[in-house]
């Protein structure tokens, strides 16, 4: 579980670094599938790690809703950009 989890770390930190490089992959279709499919990993692995530490379980929800913080601010960004004339 543990191992799990800090490759959902790592995926979280590769997700915001493309975030912030406006990476095209990240903005594509398989992009999109690989974010959602990851924040719902994360919060499946939240659930389930009901044994784990305080500080790991807290470390994972953050990290979960900061995820999904970005993917909202994503669509007001492409929703505002868009609808401009």
């Amino acid at each position: 579980m543990k191992a799990l989890t800090v490759f959902l770390l790592v995926t979280y930190g590769a997700i915001s670094v493309l975030w912030v490089r406006n990476s095209a992959f990240l903005f594509s279709k398989a992009g999109g599938v690989i974010w959602f499919i990851s924040i719902c990993a994360g919060f499946f692995l939240h659930r389930m790690s009901g044994t784990s530490s305080v500080k790991s379980r807290r470390v994972l929800l953050v990290s979960n809703y900061f995820m999904v913080f970005l993917a909202v601010l994503t669509m007001v960004i492409y929703f505002t950009v868009s609808s401009m004339p």
